[in-house]
């Protein structure tokens, strides 16, 4: 079974993703820049920020991802990694940002 799981930061921290008892496979991580309170909301929002994400399985990076000084508005992250236990992602710094995982179950 295929899921997608979404999770939002307006900040640097940590927020819990999914949960489970058996081995699953991350396939995919899409980060999607959202318009932060004092951006326009328009059709294509910029994340400008620097940041490190983080995606952790039992407090183990499994997948670390750092920008750059461009601007990110969308990325898509081709990844196959199996774990079990809780996944978790961590943001380093106040972007505002969606992170969608999609998982295989």
């Amino acid at each position: 079974m295929v899921r997608h799981k979404t999770v939002t930061f307006t900040s640097s921290g940590t927020k819990e993703i999914y949960k489970t008892d058996r081995t699953a496979e991350i396939i995919e991580v899409r980060l999607y820049a959202e318009p932060s309170t004092s951006q326009i909301a328009n059709d294509f929002p910029l994340c400008d920020v620097p940041f490190r994400l983080s995606i952790k399985a039992n407090g183990i990076p499994i997948v670390v991802f750092e920008t750059d000084d461009k601007p990110l508005s969308y990325r898509k992250l081709h990844v196959l990694e199996k774990f079990s236990g809780t996944l978790t992602a961590e943001l380093s710094s106040d972007a505002t940002l969606k992170i969608e995982i999609v998982i295989k179950e």
